[in-house]
């Protein structure tokens, strides 16, 4: 079985996610690049590939004020905007602090070191994947990458963002002024502990003619069918299944 996902057509046309519906004109709505939950019965992913339109290198940064404008595929960034600061690398933890330049709700220069994280799941069950794996709390104060609780609440008040862990007592992301990070922490806000702001990539790449198959050729159609799965999930690019206690590694692979 292959160790990646399903290979780029060319240039202009990518692989940009899994689907459960057998055919596809316009992006489908249970596009994932992310996933985890329960599946049910017997189940088939298909790759779905897309044509890139212009703007890919045009991308902005612009802080997100509607929780209810977030959806799956989003590409966030966690800041500070009081601090300059948005969030890097988990070390020990928690996630570093990188200095970064934002004004008037915007990103003007992006730190070196900040993680991109890409929303998957759904409201109050959000996931927040990097190229690092799922950003997943183990205990209040405790982040760690795929591993702990890794799922999400999201709710922003006043362009601050509540993001809290679905495990109640593992807290809340808050930045730490006189110890400059982000964790989450479940102690009150105060003038040393704040709430984030959340920040979306737009204007980047965008996507058109999605489709099952990569380029003319139907053989080319990736598919993946299932029996009793139990658990779907994407560790790092590559989407996994859970079967009877047994990890499938499943990503690309055409039904034999």
């Amino acid at each position: 079985m292959p160790e990646q996902t399903p290979e780029d057509c060319s240039d202009s046309r990518v692989f940009v996610g899994w689907t459960a519906s057998n055919a596809v004109s316009d992006k489908p709505a249970d596009l994932f690049t992310t996933a985890s939950g329960n599946v049910n019965a017997d189940a088939t992913y298909y790759a779905v590939f897309a044509t890139v339109t212009s703007g890919s290198e045009n991308a902005a940064w612009q802080r997100v004020s509607d929780a209810n404008s977030l959806q799956a595929g989003d590409v966030l960034v966690i800041a500070c905007d009081s601090k300059g600061a948005t969030a890097g690398d988990i070390d020990n933890a928690v996630m570093a602090s990188v200095t970064t330049s934002i004004s008037d709700g915007k990103i003007t220069t992006m730190g070196e070191g900040t993680v991109e994280l890409t929303l998957g799941g759904k409201k109050d069950e959000w996931t927040l994947t990097s190229s690092n794996g799922a950003l997943g709390a183990t205990a209040a104060k405790k982040l760690a990458w795929g591993s702990g609780t890794t799922t999400w609440k999201i709710s922003i008040s006043s362009e601050d963002a509540t993001i809290q862990s679905t495990t109640s007592d593992y807290g809340r992301f808050l930045y730490n002024v006189n110890s400059p990070r982000f964790t989450t922490y479940t102690s009150n806000t105060s003038v040393s502990m704040v709430l984030p702001q959340l920040y979306r990539r737009s204007g980047g790449v965008s996507y058109e003619d999605y489709s099952l198959i990569c380029d003319d050729d139907p053989t080319d159609v990736e598919a993946v069918q299932t029996k009793n799965a139990v658990l779907k999930q994407l560790v790092g690019d590559q989407l996994l299944i859970i079967r009877d206690g047994q990890k499938f590694t499943v990503t690309g692979v055409r039904v034999q």
